[in-house]
């Protein structure tokens, strides 16, 4: 049983020390992440035509503006038409700050908001700063 404890004791020592568990600390980059995200258009996501649960989506930033709660909503625009998308930044996985006019590909889970009655993509997982 002792042979078998320190090992483990220093393995987890080791993962600690490196801040693996910590969960204040910041997630790999999303070059790092093997999960899929698909293509899918901003009129696509705005209009709930998509069955993926995770989007990457093309457009341009209309309004960006930081909630109450600290969360970043930015508006992103279709390319080409006049429909949008909320891309909605959380503390915990920080993402990189853009201005009003800025064309930019954003990436994480879709989903729709109850409340607003809009699409959005929450949390957004990219671009990071």
């Amino acid at each position: 049983m002792m042979r078998l404890v320190v090992p483990l004791f220093l393995l987890c020592a080791g993962i600690l020390a490196l801040g693996a568990l910590d969960p204040r600390a910041a997630p790999p980059p999303a070059a790092t992440y093997s999960r899929r995200y698909w293509d899918v258009p901003v009129e696509s996501l705005a209009r709930g035509r998509t069955s993926h649960t995770h989007a990457k989506t093309r457009g341009v930033v209309v309004l960006e503006r930081t909630e109450d709660d600290s969360d970043t909503h930015n508006r992103i625009r279709s390319l080409v038409d006049t429909s949008w998308i909320i891309a909605e930044c959380i503390p915990l996985i920080p993402c990189r700050r853009f201005r009003v006019g800025d064309t930019v590909e954003v990436w994480g889970i879709t989903r729709r908001d109850p409340e607003h009655k809009w699409w959005e993509i929450h949390p957004m997982e990219g671009p990071r700063p």
